[in-house]
């Protein structure tokens, strides 16, 4: 009997998720693909170790007996490696995940900031959208994510790096007065929105419900940085995290903080549970703050 490492993270995440789709979701392969690495293994160990129905996945008794060893297992060869990653720490490059808008705008004064400050240190960038960060450390193809993370995840450990404001972004030649912005203030205004499921929106809209300010949604697109070229060409205003403030530096827009009610949107550094967060991972988290703070509202 020789099992593949492979072939044991496989039987433990159907294991974990009860469901083959969710637990081929988090290896970053096929369903069949997970399917067939499970039948491998159970011929090796000459008899089934999971229950498979169309509604069911669960665990048989030999599954069960199987199970801590096989966690035992992974989890030695998980600890060698990370072994074997910390003697070769110098030349091993730490793997990041980060959405596209911090990416193209924030990130690359991080990253210059942080080799002045370890210029040995190599870094590999995935600019992807925010639900597949979470999906991409949790099966470590990458040492650590970037982003907001409205809720935390089974498995991944999130550290609050800084607060975000919600600012309204207008285009500058309608932008008067000054101070904070005052939710009723966008009664009636012509909003450009994100999609209604988004988390930001739903803040967003949370806020406006409170203050009861009923705003004329004029246009709802996906992509933050759509919703700024559409302010900048005023067909309306947005309320956004400031986070988006590096590239609103790009457009004709203004930002303005609205007046602070009890939600705080966190930009999180997330690295596996159970592991030290990597090196370079969180001072890189600060030093995306500080490029932040230089285009505050």
């Amino acid at each position: 009997m020789n099992p593949s490492y492979r072939q044991l993270k496989a039987f433990l995440a159907a294991a974990r998720f009860r469901n083959f789709t969710k637990a081929s979701q988090q290896m970053h392969i096929t369903q069949a693909g997970l399917s067939a690495m499970v039948k491998e293994l159970e011929a090796q160990v000459g008899c089934r170790l999971l229950y498979r129905t169309t509604r069911l996945v669960d665990l048989t008794p030999e599954g069960q007996a199987f199970l801590p060893s096989a966690e035992a297992a992974v989890a030695a060869i998980d600890a060698a490696l990370e072994a074997v990653q910390r003697v070769d720490g110098a030349r091993r490059p730490l793997r990041i995940a980060v959405t596209p808008l911090v990416a193209n705008s924030l990130l690359p004064g991080a990253l210059v900031r942080l080799k002045r400050e370890v210029p040995e240190l190599q870094v590999e960038v995935w600019d992807v959208d925010p639900e597949r960060i979470q999906m991409l450390v949790d099966v470590g193809m990458v040492d650590a994510g970037y982003g907001l993370f409205f809720k935390a995840a089974s498995g991944l450990t999130r550290r609050s790096l800084f607060s975000n404001d919600l600012v309204r972004v207008s285009p500058t030649a309608r932008t008067k007065g000054r101070g904070d912005i005052p939710w009723r203030q966008l009664d009636g205004a012509p909003l450009i929105c994100l999609p209604k499921e988004n988390p930001i929106q739903i803040l967003v809209d949370d806020h406006l419900s409170r203050a009861g300010a009923v705003v004329d949604r004029r246009m709802e697109v996906t992509h933050i940085e759509t919703v700024i070229a559409m302010v900048a060409s005023q067909l309306g205003v947005a309320v956004l995290p400031s986070i988006c403030a590096g590239v609103a530096s790009r457009y004709n827009v203004c930002l303005e903080r609205m007046v602070q009610a009890k939600d705080y949107l966190h930009y999180y550094c997330i690295s596996r549970s159970g592991r030290p967060a990597p090196e370079h991972a969180s001072r890189l988290g600060e030093l995306i703050g500080e490029e932040l703070r230089r285009y505050g509202p």
